[in-house]
């Protein structure tokens, strides 16, 4: 454990850049922008880096890798610290003074919160160097929310090399009561793929249904059909769902029937062998239906990412460096995976390492899910805890090591 003296340190230098964080946190929620768009994201992050004298590296023109190396001697270890830029496709529904300035996106994931957070972590570890032996890489990663996400490609472009990473945290904002931290071990997500459905008929006249084939019908079939699987051919004791999100027709006449319906949503578990096997029942219930009522059928499926597993040891790092903080009380270990998708997977899978959520619900107002035009997360019951627990934990992951 670290010492009195440096935790002590920590805190001060915490609120020292408490107000760094808020401002780049609300500017990069101003300006959001989509997966792979974060051009000016990561440019704001690269001046901060550059004020702050902290060496980084442009990883696929957005991404970036900042490294701090410990002044105290000997080799030590290398931990990497995460955190997501993108924002959403979503219009901002909320009253804060600053709200989205472009349509159609939005911070709705908290993925503002994150990389302000890590940037404040960043420059409180950098006075912090003469302290700790190793190297401490910070990525801010671009594109979590799209496809298979942003992390494999930095992976794939060397990140956890040279030097090689030998552990990673991860924290993502939750709307858990405040001074709360949720974790789970070892798999603590589901794998969120995604799909793409087409239903073709010939058309034709609404009031003629027998002389064509009703691809609305098929398609409203095919949806209520496809909950069995979960319900009646998925084992009870895993968890995992499979949601539409989307249903469009080819067609804006209440008399026609059309020609293509266009179906969108996710499948998601966390057991490899039960994601196979919804991949094929639910491929294997579209063609039966299509096929028994003559239409055809277009099927796309994106394997997405893999669970996020928390290394046991690292959880003990989380367990045994923040209950001095915030009383064990307010450590709450889930009995259940949750199915929402995280690309940190793709780290977790490479290296030990551990994801929590820090809590940061605000009293007394009322609370929106993430993907919510009106999500919102306060500054002060998000970045106090935040910044300390990454802090901390980075800091005794590395004097343990």
């Amino acid at each position: 454990m670290i010492s009195s003296a440096l935790l002590e340190k920590v805190k001060t230098l915490s609120k020292k850049y408490y107000d760094l964080m808020v401002e780049i946190r609300h500017q990069i929620h101003m300006h959001p922008e989509l997966g792979w768009e974060e051009v000016e994201t990561s440019k704001l992050i690269q001046r901060e880096l550059n004020k702050l004298k902290i060496p980084f590296q442009l990883i696929k023109k957005i991404g970036i890798i900042a490294t701090i190396k410990g002044q105290k001697p000997g080799k030590g270890k290398c931990l990497l610290l995460r955190a997501d830029m993108d924002a959403l496709p979503l219009t901002e529904e909320t009253d804060v003074p600053y709200k989205s300035k472009i349509p159609g996106k939005m911070h709705a994931c908290g993925h503002d919160c994150h990389t302000a957070n890590l940037l404040g972590v960043a420059a409180i570890l950098n006075e912090l160097k003469d302290q700790f032996s190793g190297i401490i890489k910070f990525m801010f990663q671009p594109s979590e929310e799209c496809g298979i996400g942003g992390a494999l490609p930095m992976i794939k472009a060397g990140i956890l090399k040279n030097p090689n990473v030998d552990a990673a945290i991860g924290l993502h904002v939750s709307n858990n009561p405040i001074n709360t931290i949720n974790y789970r071990r070892e798999i603590s997500s589901g794998c969120p793929d995604d799909f793409n459905v087409e239903i073709h008929g010939p058309g034709g006249d609404a009031g003629v249904p027998d002389q064509t084939v009703d691809v609305i019908s098929l398609g409203a079939q095919f949806i209520a059909a496809a909950q069995t699987i979960i319900a009646r051919q998925i084992t009870t004791t895993r968890p995992a769902l499979i949601t539409f999100g989307t249903f469009q027709s080819s067609s804006t006449d209440i008399n026609t029937i059309p020609k293509v319906v266009k179906l969108s949503g996710t499948l998601r578990c966390i057991d490899e062998d039960i994601r196979k096997s919804m991949y094929n029942k639910f491929k294997n219930l579209l063609a039966s239906i299509c096929k028994t009522n003559g239409a055809t059928f277009k099927f796309d499926y994106l394997w997405s990412y893999p669970p996020v597993y928390n290394d046991p040891l690292m959880c003990d790092l989380l367990l045994d460096t923040l209950s001095p903080l915030i009383g064990k009380a307010n450590l709450i270990e889930e009995e259940h995976a949750g199915l929402g998708g995280e690309d940190f997977a793709y780290i977790s899978q490479a290296v030990p390492s551990v994801f929590y959520y820090v809590g940061a619900k605000e009293p007394n107002r009322e609370c929106f899910s993430a993907h919510h035009p009106k999500f919102y997360v306060n500054d002060q019951t998000f970045f106090p805890l935040a910044s300390l627990s990454l802090t901390v934990m980075a800091l005794n992951y590395l004097l343990n090591n």
